[in-house]
């Protein structure tokens, strides 16, 4: 039994995927300018951790974001 692309790729793992896409193109776009501290490493993280934190705080209460963003900020 094979499975297909859409079997195997999960709405969740996509969305991790094109979060980590957007925040390459973001930090590489940061690296060449040179203007800021956040750079090819940093926006990745970023974005992967506020994709994570939404699909937990869809899966349980919106707390958790506002909390992860509070000590985010701080």
């Amino acid at each position: 039994m094979e499975k297909t692309f859409s079997q195997i790729i999960t709405p969740y793992f996509l969305s991790l995927i094109v979060a980590t896409g957007v925040g390459l193109i973001m930090g590489l776009e940061r690296e060449f300018r040179k203007s800021s501290f956040a750079g090819i490493r940093t926006f990745p993280l970023v974005s992967i951790l506020g994709c994570i934190l939404t699909f937990l705080s869809q899966a349980t209460t919106t707390w958790l974001l506002a909390g992860a963003l509070v000590g985010f900020m701080a």
